[in-house]
């Protein structure tokens, strides 16, 4: 028998192949110094297998690396942790759609989603692959909520007028 012509994806969706959504390449880390300067900064998002990096986007500065006025996805998932191919795919997959789903409501700069623990024992059932797109879901959550907190904090310190702050 041959492979079936529909895929489900992890998000409890189910499409034909030519219905399937991809990333565009304008919302991928491309470039090894932007991953460099993303993954420096510190983590916003932690789950029990996922980390994630922020680099704000900065309106003043034309540099590459946070030039881009929409969220721009990088992932590392290491062999050391993935030993197989399938698995790696697997994860990246995951990966690329919760952020898809969520890229509208991210703010603007890099994110980086990397792999911390080793899944090289955990079998692959549809439960794990649920599991690890609901701890992707939060991590976008909380990586979000982080980002408005460093912002409002940015903002506050420089100086400017807090209109939320009552002059009495």
């Amino acid at each position: 028998m041959g492979r079936t012509p529909f895929a489900i994806f992890d998000f409890g969706m189910v499409c034909t192949p030519s219905e399937r959504f991809e990333l565009p390449r304008s919302r991928k880390i491309i470039k090894a110094d932007a991953y460099a300067s993303a993954l420096r900064m510190r983590v916003c998002a932690r789950s029990q297998d996922f980390v994630l990096h922020h680099l704000a986007h900065r309106t003043q500065i034309s540099a590459y690396p946070v030039s881009q006025n929409w969220a721009q996805l990088g992932l590392v998932v290491p062999k050391r942790l993935a030993k197989h191919a399938v698995r790696r795919n697997l994860l990246k997959r995951l990966i690329r759609e919760s952020f898809r789903v969520r890229a509208s409501q991210l703010p603007a700069g890099l994110w980086v989603v990397r792999l911390s623990n080793n899944v090289n024992s955990t079998p692959i059932m549809t439960q794990q692959k649920k599991y690890w797109a609901a701890q992707l879901a939060d991590l976008w959550i909380e990586g979000e909520f982080f980002s408005e907190q460093l912002s409002s904090r940015k903002f506050q310190s420089s100086g400017h007028h807090n209109p939320s702050v009552a002059d009495t």
